[in-house]
C-alpha cells in the first residue's frame, strides 16, 4: 500500500474530458457503415424510419452521452466474437455487410456462419430477463437479420453486465414460422418504400413516429423538427405512458 501524500492533488479536467470524448467519437465515426450507402436503408433505420429520415436530412454529431456506450459496445461486440471464434483481437470482426435488394436494406448481423445469424448484445439492466416482453427490443434487430438472410432461425447472446453476481452470458434460441418470416419481410419493404416516398416529396409526417426510448426532448435531436404526433406539446410522462402501453400490447 502506498501512503499519499499530502501534497496530492487530483482536480476534475472538463478538458480532458471533451478531448477523450472527441477522439471516441472520431474513432467511431470513421468506422462507417453501410449508412453510406443512400439508395438503401440500414437494419436499424427500419426500426426508427422517422429518425432515418432527418437524421440523413439533417446529419448531427453522436451526442456525447452516446459515445461511450457505443464505445464500450463495439468492444464487447469484437472481444465475444474473437473468443468464439478462437482469434486474435480483431475489433472489425463481426459478420459483415450484406445487402438484400429485394428489401431494400443493408445489414451487418453480429455473426452469421453455418446460415445462422447471431445477434450479440449488451445489456446495463439490473434484472434477469423474463420473456419476450424484455427481449422484444433485441429480438426486432435480429427478425430483420431473419428477413434479410431469409431464415426463420437465429440466437440471441445477451451479456448482462449489472445483474447479482457479476457480468454473465445469457443465449436464447429464436424461431418464428415461415408466414411470419413472409409478414416481416413484406413490413420491412413497406417501410423502405415509404421511407423513399417521404424522402422524394418531404413527408416526413408518414413515418411512424419512433420508438418511445429514442423519442423526446432530451433523447432526440430532431425532436422540434419533428414535432411527433400524439407527443409533442404533451406531458412527457403522458405520452411515454401511453406508448408503452401501445408497445406492451403489440407484444403479447
Amino acid at each position: 500500500m502506498i501512503t499519499l501524500p499530502k501534497s496530492l492533488e487530483v482536480v476534475p479536467s472538463k478538458k480532458g474530458e471533451e478531448f477523450l470524448n472527441k477522439k471516441a467519437r472520431a474513432w467511431i465515426e470513421a468506422q462507417g457503415g453501410d449508412r453510406s450507402k443512400e439508395e438503401l436503408l440500414h437494419a436499424s433505420d427500419c426500426l426508427d424510419p422517422r429518425y432515418a429520415y432527418f437524421s440523413r436530412l439533417d446529419p448531427r454529431p453522436i451526442p456525447d452521452r452516446l459515445v461511450p456506450i457505443f464505445l464500450i459496445g463495439r468492444v464487447l461486440h469484437a472481444f465475444i466474437i474473437c473468443a468464439v471464434e478462437g482469434k486474435s483481437f480483431d475489433l472489425a470482426a463481426d459478420g459483415g455487410s450484406n445487402v438484400s435488394k429485394k428489401l431494400g436494406i443493408t445489414f451487418s448481423p453480429d455473426m452469421f456462419f453455418n446460415k445462422r445469424v447471431r445477434e450479440i448484445k449488451t445489456s446495463r439492466t439490473f434484472y434477469e430477463p423474463s420473456g419476450v416482453k424484455d427481449l422484444a427490443m433485441y429480438c426486432e434487430q435480429l427478425l430483420i437479420y431473419l428477413a434479410g438472410t431469409n431464415t426463420t432461425e437465429g440466437d440471441l447472446w445477451l451479456l448482462l453486465m449489472n445483474i447479482k453476481g457479476g457480468p454473465q452470458f445469457r443465449v436464447y434460441k429464436v424461431k418464428i414460422s415461415e408466414e411470419d418470416l413472409k409478414r416481416v419481410q413484406k413490413e420491412i419493404k413497406t417501410t423502405t418504400t415509404l421511407f423513399h416516398k417521404a424522402q422524394k416529396d418531404k413527408t416526413p409526417g408518414i413515418l411512424p413516429i419512433c420508438r418511445a426510448f429514442k423519442c423526446g426532448v432530451k433523447e432526440c435531436a430532431y425532436w422540434e423538427q419533428c414535432k411527433p404526433e400524439g407527443r409533442y406539446g404533451r406531458p412527457d410522462a403522458t405520452w411515454r405512458r401511453e406508448a408503452k402501453a401501445k408497445e406492451l400490447e403489440m407484444i403479447s
